[in-house]
Parts: structure tokens; sequence; C-alpha cells
């Protein structure tokens, strides 16, 4: 999947797609180049542990919205 704006071009896989969605869902971003600025900044960690805890912020941001506690 490709997601293209003028400040990022860049390919991403279809799991990071899945992320970059829900996170740009939850409404904490202005536009999907933003969400994908700041899931894609741990996927270029040279760790796995950098792709885990991109997996648990969405886990966790998804529960948060889940509660009612943001809109």
């Amino acid at each position: 999947m490709k997601y293209k704006s003028k400040e990022l071009r860049v390919n991403i896989d279809e799991q990071v797609a899945k992320q970059l969605e829900e996170l740009a869902a939850l409404g904490n971003f202005r536009s999907l180049s933003a969400a994908a600025a700041y899931i894609i900044s741990f996927y270029t960690a040279p760790t796995v542990a950098g792709m885990q805890e991109s997996r648990e912020i969405v886990q966790k941001m998804q529960a948060v919205k889940e509660t009612g506690l943001v809109s």
C-alpha cells in the first residue's frame, strides 16, 4: 500500500497500513500523513521492540477510545 503526500512518500506493508488507518480513525491526527509519520517512526527502528511498541500504542489508544474517554 502506498500513501503519498507532499511531506511523506513511503511504501508500507499491509500490517502497518491497518495500524495507520486505526490511528487516523481515532481523530488524533490532522491527516494520514501525520499518522503515517508517527507510526513509521516506530517501524524504522532497527529492532523488533520498536514494532512491538507501535502495536501496543495502537492497542492502548483503541482501549481508551472504547472506554469513551476520548471521542
